[in-house]
């Protein structure tokens, strides 16, 4: 699943609810996937209160591994997060 191409850059962004924010086309993924990862190091650059990252869930996987927590999905589901 992708972002929107509209998605928001910004943290405080309202989300217009008319539109269709997820999924968008699977062709975005990738550059989607940059563009957040983009957004946790800005976001995490200019404040310090809480530490913003993400994690991509696709269907397929879930229902393979069918995580039982969030750890379980943290540590399993690692394609974008940099750490795998």
């Amino acid at each position: 699943m992708a972002l929107h191409p509209d998605f928001p850059h910004s943290p405080h962004a309202i989300l217009d609810p008319e539109i269709r924010w997820f999924p968008a086309d699977e062709i975005l993924r990738d550059t989607t996937m940059d563009r957040l990862k983009q957004w946790c190091e800005d976001i995490n650059r200019v404040q310090k209160d809480t530490t913003f990252d993400f994690i991509y869930v696709d269907e397929e996987g879930f229902d393979r591994y069918k995580p039982s927590s969030f750890k379980q999905l943290l540590d399993s589901f690692r394609e974008y997060n940099g750490s795998n």
